[in-house]
């Protein structure tokens, strides 16, 4: 969907309530296209946490089965790797799935 920065600084305006609806119309509409296992990027900022906590409170069922996938590339800020370090044991070499829910660990 393409939306004018004008359009978009509008929706920015909207109620918190609102806006939680329009992201799971977006979600669901998503889920529905989708033909094999649904996944996002992961993060660990504020977006991709958000996302993930929606996506798991009015979409349990598709949650149990979608990857979140984590990609180190060396950049990330401190904290988001706190942030999945206290979440996660540390993954060896061979062991590529963490423990949380569904994140993948990709190095």
């Amino acid at each position: 969907m393409y939306m004018t920065f004008k359009e978009i600084h509008e929706l920015q305006r909207l109620p918190l309530a609102l806006k939680i609806i329009y992201a799971r119309d977006a979600i669901a509409a998503a889920f529905a296209k989708c033909q094999s296992r649904p996944a996002i990027a992961f993060s660990g900022g504020k977006d991709s946490n958000v996302l993930w906590h929606i996506i798991r409170k009015y979409f349990p069922s598709q949650a149990a089965g979608m990857a979140a996938i984590f990609g180190n590339t060396g950049v990330e800020f401190p904290e988001s790797l706190r942030l999945l370090a206290t979440r996660n044991p540390p993954a060896s070499s061979s062991q590529s799935q963490m423990a949380i829910s569904n994140i993948w660990l990709c190095r």
